[in-house]
């Protein structure tokens, strides 16, 4: 499940490289911008989100306390 989880994190990653990259050269340069990073990168969050919707849990803190710790682990 693990090297399942990181070929789709890898897929995203790169898709979102491209996605961002994209989204930077079209936006209206600004000083007022935030260019901060958040502490999860987008492909981390989406990869999270597409397991979880694809994951039989109803709520998220179901998903994390019982499939995402074992994930982790």
């Amino acid at each position: 499940m693990k090297k399942c989880i990181i070929t789709v994190y890898y897929l995203i990653d790169n898709f979102c490289k491209i996605y961002q990259e994209s989204e930077r050269r079209r936006l209206i340069p600004s000083s007022n911008q935030r260019n901060r990073d958040g502490k999860l990168s987008l492909a981390e969050l989406l990869t999270i989100v597409i397991y979880f919707y694809l994951s039989p849990c109803k709520d998220f803190k179901n998903y994390y306390l019982f499939v995402y710790q074992v994930i982790v682990e």
